[in-house]
């Protein structure tokens, strides 16, 4: 899988380790978050980048992005996991995307300033299965929240 780095060198911050990542899961996925769970996810992810994907085609980039992160069917797509990017730009989003894609990173502070400057929401590991739990940044609102899948 080819990732590629969107920032400059100096100011690019490291996307999540493996293990940041099963903790971020694993608490998404308790039945009740505490505010120390939320102070955890947005600490982790405040000082991370997430993985997106980039259309290889001009047009389709053109089209399908907004500063450089995925939007598909009106939000922002991001993730922490490279592999669910992946998995998400080739069972979702090749259809209207194009299969040829770049899986890029970009800094979370980034993508938050993009969907406030846009008024847009940002899914966060949406995966589209059914009960499956993500985060939503809503840009108009600032604020971030737990979303449970329910369409099948």
């Amino acid at each position: 899988m080819d990732i590629q780095e969107t920032t400059q060198p100096s100011a690019q911050k490291q996307p999540l380790s493996p293990q940041e990542i099963r903790t971020v899961k694993s608490i998404l996925n308790q039945p009740l978050l505490l505010q120390k769970d939320w102070d955890c996810i947005k600490s982790l992810l405040q000082s991370r980048s997430l993985f997106t994907v980039h259309p290889a085609d001009e047009a389709l980039f053109r089209r399908f992005t907004i500063d450089g992160v995925l939007y598909d069917q009106d939000v922002l797509l991001a993730f922490t996991d490279p592999e669910d990017c992946e998995e998400y730009g080739r069972r979702y989003a090749a259809v209207r995307i194009g299969r040829e894609f770049a899986i890029v990173t970009v800094p979370y502070d980034d993508i938050i300033r993009i969907a406030e400057h846009h008024e847009k929401d940002v899914y966060i590991d949406m995966r589209k299965e059914f009960e499956e739990r993500y985060l939503v940044y809503d840009g108009k609102r600032k604020t971030l929240h737990l979303c449970i899948n329910q369409n099948m």
